[in-house]
């Protein structure tokens, strides 16, 4: 098994050795749909969470040329989604935007098994394909609403790729490549290293002449593909109000200390935790990088070397946190790193039949581990949820009350709506409700009160019973 297979045998625009059969693509189409049914159904039951509504009421005034220009915010394709949904379904506008990212991460699975195949994983392509639809870290990205533009970054960068490998002959698809690389930074600027990926794919992954030669041929499209860059900036400087919302979450540490969070978020797509207690530090994530690096520099697989960079490529946006808990800048990743752990487990089959048993057996380990702790985020956001379905059902039944007072006090509201109520009354009841928090109900005759009574079960519901009013007719 010389290196060289790894490199010469992936050609630049034909599917690997193990490519698709022929046939009708009707299989396919029915198991994308049900994969978006399952994962729509999933989180439509979750009910609004976090920067939910914030996203609503930072697009529902802006016009569409506002949208379309940047001139409601650098991620126009968020924007619009957000726009879209209120003029669908006003009641619950999170429904339209969780069946978009659902139908989004059913078509990147399809997309991640196309890619897994043409770079020759054969039979693995499907274990591959099932850890990229369950890959637990990503998870928030699919089941909340406000995390939908990583999901839209994903189908972008895999949307790239795919046509990059095929434009040996057709050039108009190393355009097309360009075209969904600049799409990925306008989904969300954090996808800035996508052209920097397909370089290193002409570098590692292709055949034919010179490394050096095949890069500056590919330079064209590639440099094309960086206006979006150059639009990025152009729209921050000029509208640099847009951008509160990144500046709000950019690091005032270093540099080398925001890429250590690079690192622990790559320990996370990997080991689908994030490291325990004191071990998730900065060391951790130097530790994590330069064994990557090394990893990097050592292995001879292309295929190996390319998931490594890919599963950290796109994790940029875990540079704009202050805390380690930046699981929805980790969807992109899932790509990179069933690509590796196809590639180690075809590598293993090969060497030994016993081997081969024992790749099956770990997959469907790893498998398994994240279907149940996917099982178990979905239980936690689907509490985390519930507060927003019942105060929502309260509005609606005391409108007049509420408006009549014009303040409400919420006692033991959980998150996130200890920050996020007032947003929530702006875009039900269309006026802003001064809302106050505290530890107990004041007299009735002072203000409304809304105190929170957590729903028991699992998965937790709310039957009418979690919030109880007082002080409203």
């Amino acid at each position: 098994m010389a290196s060289g297979v790894e490199r010469s045998a992936l050609p630049l625009a034909l599917p690997g050795p193990s490519g698709p059969a022929p046939g009708a693509p009707w299989p396919a189409l029915a198991a994308v749909c049900g994969l978006a049914g399952a994962f729509f159904l999933l989180s439509s039951s979750i009910g609004l969470l976090s920067d939910d509504f914030m996203l609503l009421l930072q697009v529902r005034d802006a016009s569409w040329w506002e949208v379309l220009t940047l001139a409601a915010g650098p991620a126009p394709f968020q924007a619009a989604i957000w726009k879209l949904a209120p003029g669908l379904l006003p009641e619950h506008p999170y429904r339209v935007v969780h069946l978009y990212a659902a139908g989004l991460h059913a078509l990147n699975t399809a997309l991640a098994f196309r890619l897994l195949r043409d770079l020759g994983l054969g039979p693995w392509a499907w274990a591959g394909a099932a850890v990229f639809a369950l890959h637990r870290p990503g998870n928030e990205s699919v089941l909340q609403a406000a995390s939908v533009s990583e999901v839209l970054v994903t189908s972008f960068a895999l949307a790239a790729l795919l046509a990059w490998r095929r434009r040996e002959g057709r050039p108009r698809n190393a355009w097309l490549a360009a075209l969904a690389c600049a799409g990925a930074m306008l989904a969300k600027p954090s996808a800035l290293g996508v052209p920097a990926l397909l370089a290193l794919h002409t570098l590692l992954l292709e055949r034919g002449g010179d490394p050096r030669g095949r890069l500056r041929a590919a330079a064209p499209p590639l440099l094309a593909a960086t206006a979006a860059v150059v639009l990025l900036a152009l729209n921050a400087l000029l509208r640099p109000g847009t951008w509160d919302y990144y500046g709000e979450m950019a690091i005032e540490a270093s540099p080398l200390a925001a890429l250590t969070r690079v690192g622990v978020s790559l320990f996370r797509v990997f080991a689908l935790v994030y490291p325990p207690g004191p071990l998730a530090s900065a060391a951790t994530g130097t530790a994590v990088l330069l064994a990557a690096g090394v990893a990097f520099a050592v292995v001879r697989d292309a295929r190996l070397r390319f998931g490594l960079a890919w599963a950290a490529g796109v994790l940029p946006g875990s540079l704009m946190v202050e805390t380690v808990n930046a699981s929805r800048y980790e969807h992109p990743a899932a790509f990179g790193v069933v690509l590796v752990l196809g590639t180690c487990a075809l590598r293993a089959s090969r060497l030994a039949p016993g081997l081969r048993v024992c790749a099956q057996a770990a997959l469907a380990l790893w498998l398994v581990v994240n279907a149940g702790l996917y099982a178990k985020d979905w239980l936690q956001l689907r509490r985390l949820g519930q507060p927003s379905l019942a105060l929502r059902a309260l509005l609606e039944e005391h409108r007049e009350g509420l408006l009549a007072r014009g303040r409400i006090v919420m006692v033991g509201q959980p998150e996130p709506y200890r920050v996020h109520a007032d947003q929530l009354f702006r875009y039900d009841a269309g006026v802003a409700l001064e809302v106050v928090h505290a530890a107990a109900c004041p007299d009735a005759a002072e203000a409304a009160c809304v105190e929170w009574r957590p729903p028991r079960g699992t998965p937790a519901r709310c039957d009418g019973d979690c919030l109880e009013p007082r002080g409203l007719p």
